[in-house]
């Protein structure tokens, strides 16, 4: 009698391991993460005659922007300027911060290192920028809530371009980016203007 219960008992110890290694055999289940979406305004950064301390740096992880006098503290979360380049009056860029560091790329004049402090800094994040595709139409960029929708339409992110000019012609345009932490994102032109008074407004979508 007492065979027949420590039989039973190992049948009973072992059907409750199997029941427990099945259990750990199911199939993750894949995560389609939310996107952020946002919107912010910065100063186009024109004329130190008329501006004292233009708002023209941005960070587009958090939409956050940055004056002159407090950019150079916030150095690491900075990804973009918004400034004219060579100070030409009609050529108002996005330029990717990288480009002050001496890497190769869209020449900078030395008022915007000077005066934007730009040439205290002591981190520059590299960017890429380009214009969205025709895909992303306004329809489609309003309805992006998961980063799969998001990655369809901008993929792995620009590899090339680290400065667009925004001007008021590009009101509505869209543009692709990634950061140089990797994450990528597009932004749509709300509304801009050109001049001492410039400013440019964007809708920010990136992945967390």
């Amino acid at each position: 009698m007492m065979k027949k219960v420590k039989v039973i008992f190992v049948l009973a110890t072992v059907a409750l391991l199997n029941t427990q290694c099945k259990k750990e055999e199911t199939t993750p289940v894949t995560v389609d993460p939310l996107v952020l979406r946002m919107t912010t305004t910065l100063d186009l950064a024109y004329d130190n005659s008329t501006q004292t301390d233009p708002i023209c740096f941005l960070d587009l992880d958090s939409a956050h922007v940055f004056s002159v006098s407090n950019a150079q503290a916030h150095a690491a979360e900075i990804d973009l300027v918004y400034v004219l380049r060579n100070t030409n009056a009609n050529d108002p860029m996005f330029i990717s911060m990288g480009n002050f560091d001496g890497q190769v790329g869209y020449p900078i004049s030395s008022w915007d290192k000077t005066t934007l402090g730009i040439n205290q800094f002591t981190a520059f994040n590299h960017i890429t920028i380009d214009p969205a595709s025709s895909q992303l139409t306004s329809t489609a960029f309003a309805s992006i809530t998961k980063l799969s929708q998001l990655k369809g339409y901008v993929g792995s992110g620009p590899s090339t371009s680290d400065f667009e000019q925004i001007d008021p012609s590009h009101i509505g345009n869209m543009y692709a980016f990634r950061t140089q932490q990797g994450k990528v994102g597009a932004f749509r032109v709300i509304d801009c203007q050109n001049g001492s008074s410039g400013f440019a407004q964007l809708e920010i979508i990136i992945q967390q």
